[in-house]
């Protein structure tokens, strides 16, 4: 009788219009297997919540290993999304002295709340005087003290290899190497 109920509304119901296919999850561009490698550590895959977010986040097994694999590939419509984020960040900020250790830190998560295009974005997250081109990556490849990001015509890829909590260039040079490889498009 329930297997009838659901056959007659599914029969009754209206056809959705087709929608646009979305995107392939780009958590997949790395395998676990790979972002152990890089890190030196075994790592989880990344979690729903994260991967909802639209970051990819391998995180260490072990609380003995500290370290993660970490990267995003942001585009245009995912902005909105993120500075909204980015405002609610910059608001915990409030009351952070000037000298503060988080002060730079905070500047940024302003300054990030208040983009409205990917040349923004890039420019917010490539700011502070820790930013050095990587020439090796493109034009348009600058490393921080907070991770490697490169300006693609239609995104920005973050990649970010930490252990210990301080970031890691050359494992992460590598995991963007990789992801640039798989991210781009087919050769017909």
């Amino acid at each position: 009788m329930i297997l009838l109920a659901a056959f007659v509304i599914a029969a009754i119901s209206p056809t959705p219009a087709p929608t646009a296919t979305p995107p392939p999850d780009p958590c997949t561009l790395v395998t676990v297997v790979e972002a152990s490698a890089l890190l030196g550590y075994p790592v989880l895959a990344p979690d729903e919540p994260t991967r909802r977010a639209g970051r990819c986040l391998f995180t260490t097994r072990s609380l003995s290993d500290d370290g993660s694999v970490a990267y995003a590939i942001v585009r245009a419509p995912q902005l909105a999304q993120l500075t909204r984020y980015y405002a609610i960040v910059a608001r915990m900020c409030a009351g952070v002295a000037p000298g503060a250790p988080r002060e730079m830190i905070c500047k940024q998560y302003v300054q990030l709340a208040g983009v409205t295009n990917l040349d923004d974005y890039f420019a917010a997250r490539t700011s502070g005087s820790s930013a050095q081109p990587v020439p090796s990556l493109g034009e348009h490849a600058i490393a921080t003290d907070q991770g490697l990001f490169i300006r693609e015509s239609d995104s920005v890829l973050e990649a970010n290899v930490q252990r210990n909590q301080l970031f890691e260039l050359e494992p992460s040079l590598k995991l963007a190497q990789l992801l640039l490889e798989r991210m781009a498009p087919p050769l017909h």
